[in-house]
């Protein structure tokens, strides 16, 4: 795992594990994005309900996992003001336009064209 993660790195706050108790969250183990944290999270039970009570109202939650299993869980567990994104649908052909489709629902992007100059604009937004 070492080889594939390579160097440890700080976490930041924002990043809520699911793997680890949160009574040891300050811990060594914790702290760090590292080899030695992915293969705890690979052994570990996985602690849902403990985590998601610390994504705050408003969140953009993207879940990385095949098929988006848990978007019936999300919604019910979560403020109905965060945004809940499945990376992969099992019913799409094409899960790249899937997730950019999604993404679209969530984010509008303008393209403005001057000369050479090419402006990427992305904002968030609601529905309403």
């Amino acid at each position: 795992m070492t080889q594939v993660i390579g160097e440890r790195r700080p976490r930041t706050k924002r990043w809520i594990s699911s793997s680890i108790p949160e009574s040891q969250w300050s811990s060594e183990l914790a702290l760090y994005s590292s080899a030695d944290y992915y293969v705890n999270n690979l052994v570990s039970p996985v602690l849902f309900q403990e985590a998601l009570k610390h994504v705050p109202d408003n969140a953009v939650v993207i879940e990385i996992a095949p098929h988006s299993l848990l978007q019936a869980v999300l919604r019910r567990a979560l403020a109905s003001t965060c945004t809940i994104i499945g990376l992969m649908d099992k019913r799409q052909q094409d899960n790249l336009i899937h997730l950019l489709t999604t993404l679209g629902k969530y984010v509008r992007v303008d393209v403005y064209c001057s000369g050479s100059l090419i402006v990427v604009l992305m904002t968030s937004y609601t529905d309403g």
